[in-house]
């Protein structure tokens, strides 16, 4: 049901996401986070203000903004035992931690548009640039958020 309103344009990104939020909360969304339901909003409003925030869009906040709090993020603990042996940051993955509410969405969406001003391009431009493309060959700014990210309570090196 909230994704057919979602796709009618009965939900603004705030009402979208707490509806989400609601469910996950009722555990009517075994699995779904903040960062798949964000990609449902993007994808499916029509009304294009609402942007993913996923691992790589939060962490780019992070680097941009020189802190690593907001949006709200945690360890994916397999992958920062991985990237702790490795020596590497690469591999670690974080996750849109549940404590991001619809208000701290609002906020993201509003930074998203904010950049797009004063970059002069369409806000949906600016959100696919801070996903960047990852893979074996990640894009610059990728690599650049991976080994700049120094998010909550990730000391990598000892």
């Amino acid at each position: 049901m909230v994704c057919a309103d979602v796709r009618a344009g009965r939900h603004t990104p705030a009402s979208g996401f707490e509806a989400f939020s609601t469910l996950r909360n009722m555990k009517g969304l075994p699995g779904m986070g903040p960062a798949y339901f964000t990609k449902i909003l993007f994808f499916a409003a029509p009304s294009q203000d609402a942007y993913i925030l996923d691992q790589w869009t939060a962490r780019s906040m992070h680097v941009l903004s020189g802190q690593g709090t907001y949006p709200a993020v945690r360890k994916d603990y397999s992958s920062a035992a991985k990237a702790q042996k490795l020596r590497t940051p690469q591999a670690l993955r974080v996750i849109v931690d549940d404590k991001v509410t619809s208000a701290h969405y609002v906020d993201y969406c509003s930074k998203v548009d904010g950049l797009a001003a004063s970059l002069g391009w369409p806000a949906h431009q600016v959100e696919e640039r801070l996903f960047s493309s990852g893979g074996r060959a990640p894009h610059p700014w990728r690599d650049e958020v991976m080994l700049g990210w120094t998010g909550p309570s990730w000391n990598f090196y000892p």
